[in-house]
């Protein structure tokens, strides 16, 4: 797996991400180290993803039907929105150089769920359709 924690999301958001950190900790010969929380907000935050030099954690956050791509800053905790109003948010991916990150969001219609890929510039906050 690339020396990156693996996470799934399971309908659990909090218990999923617990586990998640507590495999990566024992993983890396560190059984002294604890799982550590690094959200703390009212809404639902889901399927963390690495940035390419591990200072930063991109997920999905906000209540169902109103989701965000947000990203965290390990050292300092400080939280960035980068997009508003898509629906639902999930699977955020970083680009190689950490400038942008994909992910896809959706629509309820009717019995369908229409899903597109973006991806947004950490930058300008551009995001873009492909």
């Amino acid at each position: 797996m690339n020396g990156r924690p693996f996470f799934i999301f399971a309908g659990q958001f909090f218990l999923v991400l617990a586990i998640a950190l507590a495999v990566t900790a024992s993983s890396e010969a560190q059984e002294d180290r604890q799982p550590e929380q690094v959200t703390g907000g009212p809404q639902d935050e889901y399927e963390p993803q690495w940035s390419p030099d591990g200072s930063m954690l991109s997920f999905g956050s906000g209540v169902m039907g109103d989701q965000n791509v947000t990203v965290i800053d390990l050292e300092t905790g400080e939280e960035a929105l980068l997009t508003s109003g898509l629906g639902f948010v999930h699977a955020t991916t970083w680009s190689p150089d950490g400038l942008r990150i994909a992910f896809v969001t959706g629509q309820q219609e009717g019995v369908w769920f229409i899903s597109h890929i973006y991806i947004v510039d950490r930058e300008s906050l551009e995001v873009r359709q492909l």
